[in-house]
């Protein structure tokens, strides 16, 4: 598997516009394995990545297929004003 994380974001609907998964990860709301990446990170499998959107945090697991299976969800009761998703 050899895939960037913004276009593996893309890809797989969990942001729907690259540029959008760019500035998250460039930002910091996108970590791998605990660790913030950056856009030319290539994912691979059995990582595990977080993000951070303005209502939610989201923790996945790249499965054997490739593929992102969602490990937790966590909601927040509150916007992050800062997120760069928002603009």
């Amino acid at each position: 598997m050899s895939v960037r994380i913004d276009k593996y974001l893309k890809q797989t609907g969990i942001i729907k516009r690259r540029t959008v998964a760019q500035r998250m990860i460039e930002s910091g709301k996108v970590s791998v394995n605990g660790r913030i990446v950056k856009p030319s990170y290539e994912v691979k499998i059995g990582d595990k990545i977080k993000i951070i959107f303005p209502f939610k945090e989201v923790e996945l697991l790249v499965d054997q297929q490739g593929k992102p299976k969602l490990l937790n969800e966590t909601k927040k009761d509150h916007i992050d004003y800062a997120d760069p998703a928002d603009s």
